[in-house]
């Protein structure tokens, strides 16, 4: 019985000693951690500008601060602190942030189209212009994209103007429920771009045949007849 109790004492002792040790571990890395995430969420929660926040964007900064304290992977308020940096024309934190949350979650268009937007507004088109054909890649019914294009071939990428024919041409191929968006882009792509007299008021028709009764299309298509 004795040599049972001292065995018994001894595994006890050793799973205490263990159970410390083990204790002293799991501290000692709290410890060496948290500066370090510290630091990062510092740094994360810094935005760059000279604009002063409204109520509404001091909430939004407060919220994603709580919760990203609690959790420094929460993807949603990731999302709104970049927003937010952006709105607040901190560009190279919102971009900083944005290229982290492609990585993420590479499906989410939503940082591709911010990206899109500050590419465009910092007059780096190319930049928008992979941004906006990423977006297509992965949801190629996103209209807005198609007009992002548009504007960016018809005005600041003129060498690929020409590609706008073929983009919208495909896209209303492939996805005929979205046939009104690309005949009104079409439309003005005939009218105002390239300009394509005979393409333009078989356009024009077609856009009225959509929208009767439209006072614009109908002059317009009118002054094309009768040039």
């Amino acid at each position: 019985m004795k040599n049972k109790k001292s065995i018994a004492i001894i595994v006890l002792i050793i799973l205490i000693i263990c159970g410390f040790f083990l204790w002293q571990t799991v501290n000692n890395n709290d410890q060496t951690q948290s500066p370090k995430n510290n630091i990062a969420l510092e740094e994360l929660f810094k935005i760059n500008t000279t604009l002063e926040m409204n109520d509404m964007q001091k909430t939004i900064y407060n919220e994603a601060k709580i919760k990203l304290q609690e959790n420094p992977e929460d993807y949603e308020s990731l999302l709104n602190l970049a927003r937010l940096k952006q709105d607040l024309l901190d560009h190279d934190g919102a971009i900083a942030m944005y290229q982290d949350l492609r990585e993420k979650k590479p499906e989410d268009i939503l940082p591709l189209n911010n990206l899109g937007t500050i590419y465009y507004n910092q007059k780096k088109y190319e930049e928008a212009e992979e941004m906006y054909l990423a977006i297509l890649e992965i949801t190629p019914k996103w209209t807005n994209s198609y007009r992002e294009l548009t504007n960016i071939y018809r005005y600041h990428l003129k060498d690929k103007k020409e590609e706008i024919e073929s983009l919208l041409l495909n896209g209303m191929e492939k996805y005929p429920e979205m046939k009104n968006d690309f005949i009104g882009l079409l439309t003005v792509y005939y009218d105002e771009v390239v300009p394509n007299k005979e393409k333009a008021i078989e356009y024009y028709e077609k856009l009225i045949a959509l929208y009767p009764g439209n006072d614009n299309f109908e002059e317009r298509l009118e002054e094309l007849k009768n040039q």
